[in-house]
């Protein structure tokens, strides 16, 4: 590719104006496990950026050709693509969107001025599209075994972190399929690697996204709660490198559910769906994998407990209504918090009884607003009672001491007053 041509006189030719001077690389990620480096970062070829002009007004899938041979590049035309890089601006590199290969660059102005704003900190780089290294990376994941499919695990996290493009790809092709099926089949340490490289997607938007979106993602997480750890026959049987590998798929699988809880609160509402997915399957009550670990203090250290009661203060705070509040309540008391936050309290961790008080705080409020609700009944404002008669499920069939059901008990005997009242209203008249 020719470089612009200029005029005797210093000025450049109309040729000038329909191409741009660029920075050109390439990676050689057509195997994108090969070409990762956690530290030095992206191996480019050649080492020294060669200066090619890039036509403005042709389809970048035109040009590619040109560059690949331009480049000496392993790549195929069909199966490349072309992706703004920045360096120097801020700390580190910083990878700008990846160019449309079916569109001009003139068409793509947001790119187009960085090339000329920035011309010495911008490089293009020639690269495998994410949509096959997604490919190739899951195939690796699934199809190889021992080492090698280990060296992936340990290698995937920082293939996210050096391009959060990717990781838009790996949402979008079946990438979190990928890694709940092998966690499912793994052992510790590859669900440690698989952990590791879940938490880096989640940091992204689009990786949240994907999450949310995949709730078997969640379902996984919370399966990995129900460890050997609280099973004293099965603990007894674990070496020290086994329990040590368990108490950190525990606690990082505690850390995600807690990010996913704090990202929106709506998350809350699908965290319980898989709470009860999950335990459901298992005949077990909703929050049975969670409360093993509560009422089991000597098999977790203080920091997997902190994140277990923040995991259930953070869910019950998105919860949106009284009902499912309750709901949740009512299991996690059926299987013993009140005795577990008596023993959590007696650890002397500070972090540990602020969420334990912080679940009685929330709790007690939440009783305080159902007394409130209910007393304020028999003002006998009709508007009242629909107010409240709205807020209630119908078909509740808990103990009758339960609190939420004399909550509910309450409310229909108003109601069906309220209605004979207003019968009895319109016979008068």
């Amino acid at each position: 590719m020719t470089l612009p041509s200029t005029t005797q006189n210093g000025t450049s030719s109309p040729d000038s104006q329909e191409q741009i001077k660029c920075r050109i690389q390439f990676v050689n990620d057509i195997d994108p496990f090969r070409c990762s480096s956690t530290n030095a970062g992206l191996h480019r070829e050649p080492i020294k950026p060669i200066q090619c002009n890039l036509q403005l007004h042709r389809s970048i899938s035109e040009q590619l050709p040109e560059l690949i041979k331009l480049l000496r590049a392993p790549h195929k035309s069909g199966d490349c693509c072309l992706q703004v890089q920045c360096s120097g601006i801020k700390n580190g590199d910083e990878f700008a969107s990846y160019l449309d290969s079916e569109l001009t660059l003139s068409e793509q102005t947001e790119e187009l001025e960085l090339l000329q704003n920035e011309p010495i900190h911008t490089t293009l780089l020639l690269r495998q599209q994410p949509a096959l290294r997604v490919k190739a990376i899951i195939e690796k994941l699934l199809y190889t075994s021992g080492r090698e499919q280990r060296g992936a695990l340990f290698t995937l996290k920082s293939l996210f972190q050096e391009d959060k493009d990717l990781v838009h790809a790996f949402v979008q092709n079946g990438g979190l399929e990928a890694l709940v099926k092998l966690g499912r089949g793994s052992d510790q340490n590859h669900q440690n690697h698989i952990l590791r490289a879940l938490g880096q997607l989640m940091l992204y938007v689009d990786g949240m996204n994907g999450v949310i979106a995949h709730n078997d993602t969640i379902c996984w997480l919370y399966e990995l709660l129900d460890s050997p750890l609280y099973d004293k026959q099965n603990f007894r049987s674990l070496s020290t490198p086994h329990v040590s590998w368990y108490r950190l798929v525990v606690k990082t699988a505690l850390k995600l559910l807690l990010v996913f809880v704090e990202y929106t609160e709506p998350n809350s509402l699908l965290f319980l769906a898989a709470i009860s997915k999950v335990e459901r399957g298992k005949n077990q009550p909703d929050w049975c994998s969670l409360m093993r670990i509560l009422n089991d203090v000597q098999a977790s250290d203080h920091e997997t407990l902190v994140f277990g009661m923040t995991v259930i203060n953070k869910t019950l705070h998105g919860v949106p209504d009284q009902d499912t509040y309750f709901d949740a309540i009512e299991s996690l008391e059926s299987q013993g918090m009140n005795d577990s936050l008596a023993t959590l309290c007696k650890l002397n961790n500070t972090q540990l009884s602020q969420q334990c008080a912080l679940y009685e705080q929330e709790l007690r409020r939440e009783d305080a607003a159902i007394e409130s609700d209910t007393s304020s009944l028999g003002g006998g404002a009709s508007n009242g009672a629909q107010n409240c008669v709205a807020k209630m499920r119908l078909n509740g069939n808990a103990v009758a001491t339960d609190r939420r059901n004399q909550m509910r008990k309450k409310q229909l005997e108003h109601e069906e007053i309220m209605i004979r009242q207003q019968q009895n209203a319109k016979k008068n008249i």
